[in-house]
């Protein structure tokens, strides 16, 4: 997921630089408008995923298929942003398992190895 990123981003601006700007940028946004959780559907039946496959759709964007390998399959359709939001979900859920981050590029990787800096100190 992150390579399909990375590859949105080619320009003559170094991949890095703008991709930690953008990442950046969607979680300052994210952090100061919360949504509500999700709620799930009463008669859902839980299941477990045990596969994700991703492909790019014609359309633009990815396309991501959680699946039990067995019996039911998820889409989830994704742009650019929601694709890098999604990187941030991942990582968060990595860090609260404490399960090693070293899937992760560096620009996604990077939260909370900084401080945390107020909006408007910066000026």
């Amino acid at each position: 997921m992150a390579q399909r990123a990375e590859k949105a981003v080619a320009g003559p601006i170094p991949s890095g630089l703008v991709l930690d700007i953008e990442q950046e940028k969607l979680r300052m946004e994210r952090d100061s408008n919360p949504q509500a959780p999700v709620e799930t559907v009463p008669d859902a039946r839980p299941w477990l995923c045990k596969t994700i496959h991703m492909c790019d759709r014609e359309e633009g964007g990815v396309q991501l298929t959680f699946t039990d390998e067995a019996s039911i399959d998820a889409y989830l359709i994704l742009d650019e942003q929601s694709l890098r939001a999604t990187l941030d979900v991942f990582l968060i859920s990595y860090r609260a398992l404490e399960w090693g981050e070293q899937v992760f590029p560096d620009w996604v990787a990077a939260r909370g190895n900084a401080p945390v800096v107020e909006r408007g100190t910066l000026n």
